[in-house]
Protein backbone atom coordinates (compact mmCIF):
# COMPACT_ATOMS: atom_id res chain seq x y z
CA UNK A 1 0.00 0.00 0.00
CA UNK A 2 1.40 3.42 -0.90
CA UNK A 3 1.23 6.18 1.86
CA UNK A 4 1.84 9.61 1.10
CA UNK A 5 4.52 11.95 3.15
CA UNK A 6 1.28 13.79 4.36
CA UNK A 7 -0.28 10.17 5.28
CA UNK A 8 3.43 8.96 6.64
CA UNK A 9 3.94 12.15 9.49
CA UNK A 10 0.75 11.16 10.90
CA UNK A 11 1.40 7.50 10.83
CA UNK A 12 4.54 8.54 12.19
CA UNK A 13 2.98 10.44 15.23
CA UNK A 14 0.42 7.61 16.03
CA UNK A 15 3.38 5.26 16.25
CA UNK A 16 5.27 7.68 18.61
CA UNK A 17 1.92 7.66 20.84
CA UNK A 18 1.23 11.31 20.49
CA UNK A 19 -2.48 11.74 21.78
CA UNK A 20 -4.98 13.01 19.15
CA UNK A 21 -4.60 17.08 20.17
CA UNK A 22 -1.10 17.13 20.45
CA UNK A 23 -1.29 15.41 17.29
CA UNK A 24 -3.39 18.16 15.76
CA UNK A 25 -1.33 21.05 16.79
CA UNK A 26 2.03 19.65 15.34
CA UNK A 27 0.10 19.01 12.22
CA UNK A 28 -1.12 22.16 12.21
CA UNK A 29 2.72 23.73 12.95
CA UNK A 30 3.80 22.14 9.81
CA UNK A 31 3.29 22.92 5.96
CA UNK A 32 3.42 19.48 4.72
CA UNK A 33 5.02 15.91 5.45
CA UNK A 34 8.47 17.01 4.10
CA UNK A 35 8.82 19.66 6.04
CA UNK A 36 7.70 17.36 9.46
CA UNK A 37 10.44 14.96 8.74
CA UNK A 38 12.60 17.83 7.94
CA UNK A 39 12.24 19.61 10.82
CA UNK A 40 10.47 17.45 13.88
CA UNK A 41 13.50 16.43 15.22
CA UNK A 42 15.01 19.43 15.97
CA UNK A 43 11.93 21.59 16.67
CA UNK A 44 11.97 23.27 19.84
CA UNK A 45 7.92 23.51 19.16
CA UNK A 46 7.67 19.51 18.84
CA UNK A 47 9.83 18.81 22.01
CA UNK A 48 7.47 21.16 23.65
CA UNK A 49 3.94 19.70 22.62
CA UNK A 50 5.41 16.05 22.90
CA UNK A 51 6.52 16.79 26.65
CA UNK A 52 7.72 13.35 28.46
CA UNK A 53 6.76 11.49 25.32
CA UNK A 54 9.73 13.20 23.79
CA UNK A 55 12.60 10.88 24.29
CA UNK A 56 10.70 7.48 23.58
CA UNK A 57 9.05 9.66 20.36
CA UNK A 58 11.96 11.66 18.59
CA UNK A 59 13.08 8.37 16.86
CA UNK A 60 9.90 7.58 15.20
CA UNK A 61 9.61 10.76 13.63
CA UNK A 62 11.80 9.84 10.49
CA UNK A 63 10.43 8.51 6.75
CA UNK A 64 12.85 5.21 7.51
CA UNK A 65 10.74 4.37 10.33
CA UNK A 66 7.52 4.78 9.15
CA UNK A 67 8.46 2.28 5.66
CA UNK A 68 9.16 -0.27 8.47
CA UNK A 69 5.87 0.15 9.95
CA UNK A 70 3.93 0.28 6.83
CA UNK A 71 5.96 -2.83 5.57
CA UNK A 72 4.55 -4.38 8.86
CA UNK A 73 1.38 -3.28 8.23
CA UNK A 74 1.06 -4.52 4.51
CA UNK A 75 2.28 -7.89 5.86
CA UNK A 76 -0.99 -8.23 8.27
CA UNK A 77 -3.29 -7.06 6.38
CA UNK A 78 -3.65 -3.67 8.31
CA UNK A 79 -4.87 0.05 6.81
CA UNK A 80 -4.41 3.48 7.78
CA UNK A 81 -6.90 6.17 7.12
CA UNK A 82 -5.66 9.80 7.91
CA UNK A 83 -8.19 13.01 8.72
CA UNK A 84 -6.74 14.25 5.55
CA UNK A 85 -8.37 11.21 3.84
CA UNK A 86 -11.79 10.81 1.86
CA UNK A 87 -12.48 7.74 3.28
CA UNK A 88 -11.95 8.81 6.47
CA UNK A 89 -14.99 8.71 8.83
CA UNK A 90 -17.43 11.62 8.84
CA UNK A 91 -18.78 10.52 12.09
CA UNK A 92 -15.45 10.45 13.58
CA UNK A 93 -14.21 13.94 11.25
CA UNK A 94 -17.05 15.87 13.15
CA UNK A 95 -16.40 14.45 16.96
CA UNK A 96 -15.30 16.94 19.58
CA UNK A 97 -11.63 15.38 19.77
CA UNK A 98 -11.23 13.84 16.51
CA UNK A 99 -8.30 11.36 15.87
CA UNK A 100 -5.78 11.87 13.54
CA UNK A 101 -5.49 8.47 11.96
CA UNK A 102 -7.07 5.08 12.54
CA UNK A 103 -5.14 1.94 11.79
CA UNK A 104 -8.27 -0.89 10.55
CA UNK A 105 -8.67 -4.17 9.13
CA UNK A 106 -11.83 -4.98 7.68
CA UNK A 107 -14.77 -3.27 6.28
CA UNK A 108 -13.96 0.82 6.97
CA UNK A 109 -17.44 1.56 5.58
CA UNK A 110 -19.30 0.22 8.60
CA UNK A 111 -18.36 3.43 10.12
CA UNK A 112 -21.34 5.17 7.62
CA UNK A 113 -23.63 2.49 8.77
CA UNK A 114 -26.21 3.14 11.98
CA UNK A 115 -24.30 1.14 14.75
CA UNK A 116 -25.37 1.32 18.48
CA UNK A 117 -23.53 0.33 21.10
CA UNK A 118 -23.43 -2.03 23.67
CA UNK A 119 -21.44 -2.02 26.27
CA UNK A 120 -20.54 -3.05 30.54
CA UNK A 121 -18.61 -4.22 32.92
CA UNK A 122 -16.09 -6.53 32.68
CA UNK A 123 -17.27 -8.44 35.58
CA UNK A 124 -20.56 -9.53 34.52
CA UNK A 125 -23.02 -11.71 36.50
CA UNK A 126 -25.61 -14.04 34.73
CA UNK A 127 -28.37 -10.75 34.27
CA UNK A 128 -25.81 -9.23 32.25
CA UNK A 129 -24.89 -11.27 30.22
CA UNK A 130 -28.66 -12.54 29.53
CA UNK A 131 -29.38 -8.71 28.93
CA UNK A 132 -26.38 -8.08 26.33
CA UNK A 133 -26.89 -11.09 24.33
CA UNK A 134 -30.81 -10.55 24.12
CA UNK A 135 -29.94 -7.29 22.96
CA UNK A 136 -27.31 -7.55 20.89
CA UNK A 137 -29.15 -10.67 19.17
CA UNK A 138 -31.96 -8.22 18.03
CA UNK A 139 -30.27 -5.08 17.15
CA UNK A 140 -27.74 -6.52 15.14
CA UNK A 141 -30.83 -7.34 12.48
CA UNK A 142 -31.18 -3.42 11.94
CA UNK A 143 -27.62 -2.06 13.13
CA UNK A 144 -24.04 -2.36 13.61
CA UNK A 145 -23.40 -3.09 16.97
CA UNK A 146 -20.00 -1.31 18.44
CA UNK A 147 -17.70 -2.38 21.06
CA UNK A 148 -14.26 -2.23 22.60
CA UNK A 149 -13.39 -5.91 22.59
CA UNK A 150 -13.13 -5.90 26.02
CA UNK A 151 -13.36 -8.95 28.30
CA UNK A 152 -17.46 -9.31 29.75
CA UNK A 153 -20.16 -7.08 28.12
CA UNK A 154 -18.30 -5.98 24.73
CA UNK A 155 -17.47 -9.63 24.07
CA UNK A 156 -20.62 -10.73 24.18
CA UNK A 157 -22.42 -7.96 22.52
CA UNK A 158 -19.57 -9.16 19.28
CA UNK A 159 -19.98 -12.30 19.56
CA UNK A 160 -23.95 -12.20 19.51
CA UNK A 161 -23.85 -9.95 16.79
CA UNK A 162 -22.13 -12.35 14.68
CA UNK A 163 -23.97 -15.41 15.41
CA UNK A 164 -27.02 -13.27 14.74
CA UNK A 165 -25.66 -12.98 11.25
CA UNK A 166 -24.95 -8.66 11.69
CA UNK A 167 -21.89 -6.93 11.34
CA UNK A 168 -19.76 -5.67 14.40
CA UNK A 169 -16.80 -2.76 14.96
CA UNK A 170 -14.26 -3.52 17.74
CA UNK A 171 -12.55 -0.20 18.67
CA UNK A 172 -9.20 -0.86 20.31
CA UNK A 173 -7.41 0.45 23.18
CA UNK A 174 -4.22 -1.37 22.13
CA UNK A 175 -2.58 -1.79 18.40
CA UNK A 176 -4.60 -3.68 16.35
CA UNK A 177 -1.99 -6.07 15.82
CA UNK A 178 -1.46 -6.52 19.73
CA UNK A 179 -5.31 -7.22 20.17
CA UNK A 180 -6.01 -6.93 24.84
CA UNK A 181 -6.94 -9.18 25.81
CA UNK A 182 -5.04 -11.63 24.18
CA UNK A 183 -7.77 -14.40 24.97
CA UNK A 184 -10.05 -12.02 22.20
CA UNK A 185 -7.55 -12.89 19.55
CA UNK A 186 -9.73 -15.77 17.77
CA UNK A 187 -12.74 -13.18 18.32
CA UNK A 188 -11.08 -10.21 16.70
CA UNK A 189 -9.88 -12.55 14.05
CA UNK A 190 -13.39 -13.34 13.34
CA UNK A 191 -14.92 -9.77 13.21
CA UNK A 192 -12.51 -9.39 10.29
CA UNK A 193 -13.23 -12.84 8.80
CA UNK A 194 -17.20 -12.33 9.06
CA UNK A 195 -17.30 -8.88 7.53
CA UNK A 196 -16.45 -6.65 10.27
CA UNK A 197 -14.13 -4.04 11.22
CA UNK A 198 -11.01 -3.96 14.45
CA UNK A 199 -10.05 -0.31 14.68
CA UNK A 200 -7.97 1.88 16.43
CA UNK A 201 -6.20 5.21 17.03
CA UNK A 202 -3.01 3.66 18.86
CA UNK A 203 0.35 2.50 16.76
CA UNK A 204 0.01 -0.80 14.98
CA UNK A 205 1.89 -3.16 18.30
CA UNK A 206 0.89 -0.21 21.15
CA UNK A 207 0.83 -2.02 24.07
CA UNK A 208 -2.58 -1.07 26.18
CA UNK A 209 -2.28 1.94 28.81
CA UNK A 210 -4.30 3.04 31.34
CA UNK A 211 -5.12 5.99 29.55
CA UNK A 212 -6.19 4.44 25.93
CA UNK A 213 -9.54 2.89 27.26
CA UNK A 214 -11.23 6.59 27.79
CA UNK A 215 -10.16 7.70 25.10
CA UNK A 216 -11.22 4.48 23.10
CA UNK A 217 -14.79 4.96 24.51
CA UNK A 218 -15.22 8.45 22.92
CA UNK A 219 -14.52 6.81 19.89
CA UNK A 220 -17.28 4.07 20.42
CA UNK A 221 -19.67 6.84 21.33
CA UNK A 222 -18.82 8.53 18.02
CA UNK A 223 -19.07 5.68 15.97
CA UNK A 224 -22.92 4.79 17.48
CA UNK A 225 -26.23 6.41 16.85
CA UNK A 226 -26.70 5.54 20.42
CA UNK A 227 -25.66 3.49 23.79
CA UNK A 228 -26.93 0.68 25.42
CA UNK A 229 -25.64 0.51 29.22
CA UNK A 230 -26.23 -3.49 29.98
CA UNK A 231 -24.43 -3.39 33.46
CA UNK A 232 -22.22 -1.50 34.99
CA UNK A 233 -20.82 0.28 38.44
CA UNK A 234 -21.09 3.46 39.20
CA UNK A 235 -17.39 4.22 38.73
CA UNK A 236 -16.45 2.10 35.40
CA UNK A 237 -15.85 2.99 32.02
CA UNK A 238 -18.52 2.50 30.61
CA UNK A 239 -20.42 5.37 32.28
CA UNK A 240 -17.60 7.17 30.78
CA UNK A 241 -18.82 5.88 27.43
CA UNK A 242 -22.57 7.25 28.35
CA UNK A 243 -20.98 10.41 29.38
CA UNK A 244 -18.89 10.66 26.02
CA UNK A 245 -22.02 9.42 24.12
CA UNK A 246 -23.93 12.35 25.41
CA UNK A 247 -21.65 15.08 24.81
CA UNK A 248 -21.52 13.73 21.09
CA UNK A 249 -25.11 14.28 21.25
CA UNK A 250 -25.95 10.56 21.07
CA UNK A 251 -28.79 8.53 22.99
CA UNK A 252 -27.89 7.06 25.82
CA UNK A 253 -29.92 3.71 26.77
CA UNK A 254 -29.61 1.87 29.87
CA UNK A 255 -31.80 -1.48 30.97
CA UNK A 256 -32.55 -1.39 34.78
CA UNK A 257 -31.67 -4.08 37.21
CA UNK A 258 -31.35 -5.61 40.41
CA UNK A 259 -30.86 -2.39 43.43
CA UNK A 260 -28.72 -4.42 45.70
CA UNK A 261 -26.39 -5.36 42.55
CA UNK A 262 -23.51 -2.79 42.71
CA UNK A 263 -22.26 -4.05 38.83
CA UNK A 264 -25.91 -2.60 37.89
CA UNK A 265 -26.44 0.36 40.02
CA UNK A 266 -24.45 2.21 36.94
CA UNK A 267 -27.23 1.63 34.72
CA UNK A 268 -30.01 2.13 38.01
CA UNK A 269 -28.29 5.77 38.52
CA UNK A 270 -28.53 7.21 34.44
CA UNK A 271 -32.58 6.52 34.55
CA UNK A 272 -33.16 7.72 37.88
CA UNK A 273 -30.93 10.56 36.60
CA UNK A 274 -33.02 11.51 33.52
CA UNK A 275 -29.49 10.33 31.20
CA UNK A 276 -30.43 7.40 30.24
CA UNK A 277 -33.27 6.31 28.31
CA UNK A 278 -35.01 2.97 30.43
CA UNK A 279 -35.59 0.15 28.28
CA UNK A 280 -36.59 -3.09 28.88
CA UNK A 281 -36.60 -4.89 25.61
CA UNK A 282 -34.62 -4.69 22.60
CA UNK A 283 -37.90 -3.16 20.67
CA UNK A 284 -37.89 -0.52 22.97
CA UNK A 285 -34.55 0.69 21.13
CA UNK A 286 -35.99 -0.16 17.59
CA UNK A 287 -39.32 1.20 18.40
CA UNK A 288 -37.46 4.70 19.19
CA UNK A 289 -35.71 5.04 16.17
CA UNK A 290 -38.76 4.22 14.11
CA UNK A 291 -40.38 7.18 15.77
CA UNK A 292 -38.41 8.73 12.70
CA UNK A 293 -37.57 12.99 12.86
CA UNK A 294 -39.87 13.64 10.23
CA UNK A 295 -42.62 11.37 11.50
CA UNK A 296 -42.51 13.29 14.70
CA UNK A 297 -42.77 16.09 12.29
CA UNK A 298 -45.98 15.21 11.04
CA UNK A 299 -47.46 14.50 14.47
CA UNK A 300 -47.00 17.81 15.44
CA UNK A 301 -47.80 21.48 13.92
CA UNK A 302 -45.22 23.36 12.95
CA UNK A 303 -45.07 27.02 12.35
CA UNK A 304 -43.26 28.31 9.35
CA UNK A 305 -39.95 29.75 11.57
CA UNK A 306 -40.14 26.28 13.75
CA UNK A 307 -39.70 24.60 10.45
CA UNK A 308 -37.40 26.18 9.21
CA UNK A 309 -35.13 25.55 12.13
CA UNK A 310 -36.09 21.92 11.81
CA UNK A 311 -35.13 21.88 7.80
CA UNK A 312 -31.39 23.23 9.26
CA UNK A 313 -31.46 20.61 11.61
CA UNK A 314 -31.74 17.81 8.94
CA UNK A 315 -28.46 18.68 7.90
CA UNK A 316 -27.04 17.78 11.15
CA UNK A 317 -26.47 19.39 14.21
CA UNK A 318 -26.03 23.25 14.42
CA UNK A 319 -24.90 25.50 17.64
CA UNK A 320 -27.01 29.08 18.16
CA UNK A 321 -25.55 30.75 15.91
CA UNK A 322 -25.03 29.05 13.14
CA UNK A 323 -29.00 28.47 13.17
CA UNK A 324 -28.69 32.59 13.42
CA UNK A 325 -27.10 32.83 10.53
CA UNK A 326 -28.81 30.05 8.37
CA UNK A 327 -32.51 30.91 9.61
CA UNK A 328 -32.17 34.42 9.68
CA UNK A 329 -33.62 34.65 12.94
CA UNK A 330 -33.26 37.30 15.82
CA UNK A 331 -31.69 35.68 18.27
CA UNK A 332 -34.53 36.51 21.10
CA UNK A 333 -37.55 34.81 18.25
CA UNK A 334 -34.55 32.09 18.50
CA UNK A 335 -34.37 31.34 21.95
CA UNK A 336 -38.12 31.01 22.24
CA UNK A 337 -38.40 28.93 19.10
CA UNK A 338 -35.77 26.36 20.39
CA UNK A 339 -37.23 26.15 23.43
CA UNK A 340 -40.93 25.63 22.23
CA UNK A 341 -39.22 22.19 19.99
CA UNK A 342 -37.33 21.41 23.03
CA UNK A 343 -40.65 20.95 24.99
CA UNK A 344 -42.74 19.38 21.77
CA UNK A 345 -39.53 16.67 21.99
CA UNK A 346 -38.34 17.29 18.41
CA UNK A 347 -34.98 18.85 19.17
CA UNK A 348 -32.73 19.09 22.13
CA UNK A 349 -29.70 20.23 23.08
CA UNK A 350 -25.73 19.46 23.35
CA UNK A 351 -23.05 20.96 24.75
CA UNK A 352 -21.67 24.30 23.32
CA UNK A 353 -24.74 25.71 23.17
CA UNK A 354 -25.72 23.09 20.00
CA UNK A 355 -29.10 21.66 18.86
CA UNK A 356 -30.00 18.51 17.22
CA UNK A 357 -32.95 16.58 16.06
CA UNK A 358 -34.21 13.78 18.26
CA UNK A 359 -34.77 10.27 16.98
CA UNK A 360 -31.40 9.08 16.26
CA UNK A 361 -30.32 11.56 13.69
CA UNK A 362 -26.45 12.40 14.07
Amino acid sequence: MQYSTDQKALIALAEAEVPARRGYDIWEFFESGDEFFAEAQTSDFVRKKLGTLYDTAISKLTVAYVDEIIAQMDNLGVRVTTMLDDDFPAVLRDMLCPPYLLYYRGDLSLCDTQGIAVVGTRKFTAYGEAVAKTFSKVLATRFTIVSGLAYGIDSIGHRTALDAGGKTIAVLGSGVANVYPSTNQALAERIVHEGGLLLSEYGIDSVPQTFHFPDRNRIVAALSQGVLVCEAPVKSGTLLTARNARDEGRDVFAVPGDIFLKSLKGGNELIKGGEAICVTCPEDILDYYGETAESAQKAVQLDFSEQAVVDELQKGQCTFDQLVQTTHILPGELNFLLANLEIKSIISKLPGNAYRLIGGTK
